[in-house]
């Protein structure tokens, strides 16, 4: 090819690779962001049921974790649950968290840009807040 040819072709890359990193910028951001962060400030261990649920109760993610005492947990999020993150209805989760086998305490949270959700155990309790990278 002569340079006449690869010098038209620049730009028309330039826009293509453009257009590729805009489509697939917000995937690489929110992939890296976890799922969940659990923090057990207690002095012993529980167990801990984690359902994470979309508003047409379709169940994208459900585990049981057993953790150790004054335990920090980062969970990740696949790819397929990445997906059904930005396709849940009205952009709401509801996390539905079970500490030793009692009631579940359930908790709608927004999603948004850098969102993830945090849960805390102290002196037995459990909280559920969400929060932000961004």
């Amino acid at each position: 090819m002569s340079s006449r040819k690869i010098t038209r072709w620049i730009p028309v890359l330039f826009v293509i690779l453009l257009i590729i990193a805009i489509i697939l910028l917000p995937y690489v951001l929110d992939k890296g962001l976890p799922l969940y962060y659990i923090t057990n400030e207690d002095y012993e261990p529980h167990s801990l049921k984690v359902e994470v649920i979309t508003l047409s109760n379709e169940t994208l993610y459900n585990e049981t974790l057993n953790l150790k005492a004054r335990e920090q947990l980062r969970i990740e999020r696949e790819l397929s649950t990445f997906i059904k993150i930005r396709q849940a209805p009205k952009n709401i989760l509801e996390y539905r968290v079970t500490l030793d086998s009692n009631t579940p305490i359930s908790k709608n949270l927004t999603v948004s840009e850098g969102f993830y959700a945090y849960i805390r155990i102290e002196k037995s309790n459990l909280s559920i807040d969400s929060a932000t990278f961004m």
